[in-house]
């Protein structure tokens, strides 16, 4: 039997001192790396749920981009198509006038006016006097002729005054629709129209039987377009043609109606 040598003996007590401390040593260093490794993988955690919330985010924030964008395009066609509208009314109120210098038999004005005649009064039979104007001890005449020709010279503010003087000073007169009319017409083309629908609206409630009521009916489908209300105006339409279907202007709704 051999026997240990005291280095032996030495070595091996050392080494059995020495162990529980290693132990103790690499134990820290593993819970150490253990709670470092929780702490990255928390803050991966923390790190993906925000770039998720992110995402989420942007994709609310588009989706809702989108949206805006969608009705942005809508509000664009809606104003689109009101001023084409209001392009419509406008050219249509030219045209009427362009009838008026020309005796405005396109548009039904003027009847009992000479063929061919240049007078912009174009109602006028001997006398002088428009047609169903009464003769009075003022100057009916003069102040109706002088606020037509104010319209036609393109005086619309001018001519919408003084047709409203006409209609305060002379309530009997026998020309009050066509005054009526052509202050509904001025009205327009200043853009009122609150006063335009009132005045063609006059025309209809107290003279339905007037030669002016079908214009003023369209007057009044006119002024319904020209404020975006385009299922009135075109129920407007569809009565002047039903009530006036002779007329010029239940020709103009037709074709507006595309009948």
């Amino acid at each position: 039997m051999r026997r240990t040598t005291p280095v032996l003996l030495a070595v091996a007590l050392c080494a059995a001192l020495t162990a529980p401390a290693q132990a103790r040593l690499f134990g820290d260093d593993a819970d150490e790396l253990r709670k470092q490794i929780n702490d990255l993988g928390n803050r991966v955690d923390t790190m993906t749920r925000n770039e998720f919330e992110r995402t989420n985010r942007f994709e609310s924030m588009r989706a809702e981009l989108n949206d805006l964008r969608g009705q942005i395009e809508v509000l664009q066609h809606r104003l689109d198509n009101m001023e084409q509208h209001q392009r419509d009314v406008l050219a249509d109120f030219d045209r009427r006038l362009q009838a008026l210098g020309g005796g405005g038999a396109s548009y039904g004005y003027g009847q009992g006016a000479p063929i061919g005649s240049d007078d912009p009064f174009a109602a006028f039979a001997g006398g002088g006097q428009p047609i169903g104007m009464a003769p009075s001890g003022g100057n009916e005449a003069g102040e109706y002729e002088a606020a037509l020709a104010a319209l036609k010279a393109g005086k619309q503010g001018e001519a919408l005054a003084a047709f409203n003087r006409f209609i305060a000073s002379y309530p009997t007169s026998l020309s009050l629709p066509d005054a009526h009319f052509w202050a509904g017409t001025a009205a327009m083309q200043q853009r009122d129209i609150a006063a335009a629908q009132n005045h063609y609206q006059a025309v209809l409630d107290r003279w339905p039987d007037s030669r002016m009521a079908p214009d003023a009916m369209l007057g009044l489908a006119n002024t319904q377009q020209a404020l975006g209300d385009r299922s009135g105006s075109q129920a407007t339409l569809k009565n002047l043609i039903a009530s006036y279907g002779d007329s010029n202007a239940a020709k103009i709704a037709r074709d507006r109606l595309g009948r």
